[in-house]
């Protein structure tokens, strides 16, 4: 089937914790410029570039391991919703479900080296959405982290994504981002490891008709698309954030990382839509 889920030194730290902004304001996006921009597409997102240091304070790191004695390493993104709640995809949980497995990694650029910005949290328990690939695949596929501590927002790497309200329509809403540490494609094509620096790309959403043009009868209620030919989330970006500008200037998140090809490239991808699940969502955040 030619839909695969996406199962996919310190900085001036002293200085920059005191003048860099805190993210106390839910969807407040961080500076975008860095130190080295890219020049090179095939070693981008699937044509993204370099995020900033601390531009998507929402932006997680989910880590994994199957045993105690192997480190944890990176699988999928997710989405800082409150203090001690994380919005990802249920599709990453395929694997297990157990809580101790997984710590979500906050403040994280760089994921193979540190910056002296990370803060790891264990997890307290893991929501998936029971209908998960019910009626049809990956359908349903949103899930919930509930984390044992709060996250402090006071300083400028950590903040939260504002949640969308159910009658917004983020349909081809045009100021969208997508970030994470997904497969680049040189990474499918050449066989290298993710990009360490967080990525991100901007762009529109589709509208429900372009993207049942691609799709056809495999879009489902819930579902929602972004990206192009050309420019697309991969394996590595799953459950991550796809976040839109809000009428007050401020973004929500509207999209979860779900599917797409498995050669990242030539179709929108499809993100499980935020406002169709928000009922879900609050009645489980408790």
């Amino acid at each position: 089937m030619a839909t695969l889920s996406f199962l996919m030194c310190v900085i001036l730290a002293a200085a920059l914790l005191g003048e860099g902004q805190a993210f106390e304001q839910c969807g407040q996006k961080g500076k975008g410029s860095v130190s080295r921009r890219r020049r090179d597409d095939d070693n981008r997102i699937v044509n993204g570039q370099d995020a900033g240091h601390g531009e998507f304070p929402w932006q997680i790191s989910l880590q994994y391991s199957p045993f105690f004695l192997i480190p944890k390493h990176h699988i999928c993104g997710g989405t800082l919703i409150a203090k001690n709640w994380v919005l990802s995809a249920a599709h990453c949980f395929m694997q297990s479900k157990t809580a101790s497995k997984y710590t979500v990694k906050t403040g994280e650029w760089h994921i193979f080296s540190g910056d002296g910005t990370e803060k790891s949290f264990d997890v307290e328990k893991i929501i998936v959405h029971k209908d998960f690939n019910k009626p049809h695949e990956v359908e349903h596929d949103i899930a919930l982290l509930k984390l044992k501590q709060d996250v402090d927002l006071s300083g400028p790497y950590r903040g939260l994504a504002c949640m969308p309200k159910e009658a917004d329509d983020y349909h081809e809403a045009q100021d969208c981002w997508l970030s994470g540490w997904g497969l680049t494609m040189k990474g499918i094509t050449g066989g290298v490891l993710p990009p360490s620096t967080l990525q991100k790309a901007d762009g529109p959403t589709l509208s429900d008709a372009a993207l049942k043009g691609k799709w056809g009868d495999l879009i489902q209620p819930g579902m929602i698309g972004w990206g192009t030919d050309t420019v697309s989330a991969c394996m590595g970006d799953s459950g991550g954030p796809l976040v839109c500008r809000n009428k007050g200037g401020f973004f929500d998140v509207i999209g979860v990382v779900s599917w797409g090809t498995g050669e990242c490239k030539n179709m929108p991808g499809v993100f499980t839509e935020v406002t169709h699940f928000l009922p879900w969502i609050k009645e489980n955040m408790v």
